[in-house]
Parts: structure tokens; sequence; C-alpha cells
């Protein structure tokens, strides 16, 4: 072949390949440019749908106080319907299930209330309050050691919990078992010394175990936190033991 063919070969050659080359990138930057677009409009529309999101929860929370508030002043009627309106709009939020749970409790329908907490643990079993108000219902209905189960369960999941020593320790001495009830009682106070419940058991075991001197430095504990103790579990002890002077 003449040389010069063999250079317009060459160069012809050269020519496809760096088109080939040019065609490639150019098309690989269009792809990209288009790819980019799209995670672009992606992340914009998962950032709307954020924003979207964070209103209703933002929304249900505010709802959700108000429940609370109801629960507060007695209204167990408007805070029954709110929860019924919260559940049909978010029916997987555990919280609105305790509360409803809690609304049920107090309007004495401690079935129906117990059925909630049951389904408030099933979508969220971390919660503690659940735990507690679901022991608080059983204690109700005299289960006590289905009470405590439940109490067990909230101190899993917050160890320094005082109400649920406190609770653990009412159901032991309803029990009977007051030398464990005081056991409790007296971890509840180690966490809250302002646990009005804790104090009020905790003298009446005490009385029952027949340490009465202990049981008036436990009311003295109770008056300093400015906690009250009944009048008829200060008469009794009275009778048992003056008060120290």
């Amino acid at each position: 072949m003449p040389k010069k063919f063999k250079v317009v070969w060459v160069l012809c050659c050269i020519f496809i390949f760096v088109g080939f080359i040019y065609v490639t990138i150019k098309t690989q930057m269009k792809e990209n440019k288009a790819r980019q677009e799209v995670q672009a409009q992606q992340y914009k529309q998962r950032e709307e749908e954020k924003k979207v999101e964070q209103a209703k929860r933002f929304e249900v929370m505010k709802r959700l106080d108000l429940l609370k508030d109801h629960v507060s002043n007695g209204k167990f009627d408007e805070a029954e319907k709110l929860a019924q309106e919260l559940n049909a709009e978010d029916p997987n939020n555990a919280e609105v299930f305790t509360w409803w749970g809690i609304t049920l409790v107090k309007a004495d329908r401690r079935d129906e209330a117990l059925d909630k907490f049951i389904q408030s643990a099933h979508i969220n079993p971390n919660s503690a309050r659940t735990y507690i108000y679901w022991g608080l219902t059983l204690e109700m209905k005299g289960k006590h050691q289905e009470a405590i189960d439940k109490y067990e369960n909230a101190l899993l999941l917050e160890p320094e919990n005082s109400s649920a020593y406190a609770y653990w320790g009412a159901s032991l001495a309803k029990m009977g078992k007051h030398e464990q009830a005081i056991a409790k009682l007296m971890e509840a106070l180690e966490f809250n010394k302002y646990n009005k419940t804790a104090y009020g058991v905790l003298v009446d075991s005490l009385y029952h175990q027949g340490q009465y001197q202990k049981a008036w430095e436990i009311v003295k504990r109770a008056r300093d936190a400015k906690m009250d103790i009944s009048k008829d579990s200060l008469d009794r002890l009275a009778a048992a033991l003056p008060e120290p002077a």
C-alpha cells in the first residue's frame, strides 16, 4: 500500500476512534445528567414527603396532648372520642392506644383498657408507661402477680423508674409479702424521694412487720418531702408505738 494511502488510512482510523470516544463521552455525560436530574427530583420528593409526615406527626402530637388534657380534667367521653379519631387516622400509633387505655381505666372500663394496652405493646414493646398502666389495671382487678410481671417489664426498659418499683411494692404488700414489699419501696424512694405511693405503702408494710421505729422514720422523711401519710396509717402506727418526740 502506498505511503500516502497508509497515512490516510491511519488518519481515518484515528478520526473514527476519536469520534467514537467523543460520542461515548457525550452519551455518558447525557446519561449522568439525566441520572442526576432524576436523583435531584427523587431527593426533592423525599424531602417534601418528610415535611408532610413531620406536619402530620406534629398535628397528632398536638391532638394527643389535648387527649391527655381531657383525661387530666376528667373529660373521658371527649378523650375517648379523640382517641378513636386519632386511631382511625393512624392505626399504628402505640401512644394513642396507651392513652386510650388510660382513658378507659379512668372511666372504670378496665377490661376494655387492657385490650388497648395489649395493642399498644404489640405495636411498640418498648414503652415503660404502657406496662405500668397495664400493671395498674391488672392490680385493680386483683391480679397481683400479673401486675408485677408488667412492672418488671417496665423496669427492664427503665431500670430507674420509681413508679414501677412503688407499684411493685404495693402489689407485694397486698399479697402479704411485706418484707419483699419494703425492699421494692425503698428502691422506689432511692430514685425519687417524692414518690407519694411509696411512702404510704412503706409505712404500712413496716407496721405489719412490727418495725414501728423505722415506720416513724419514714413518716419523718415523708413530711420533710412534703408528702402526706393517711390518718388511718398514722393512727394505727401511733397505737402500736407513740410518735417519738
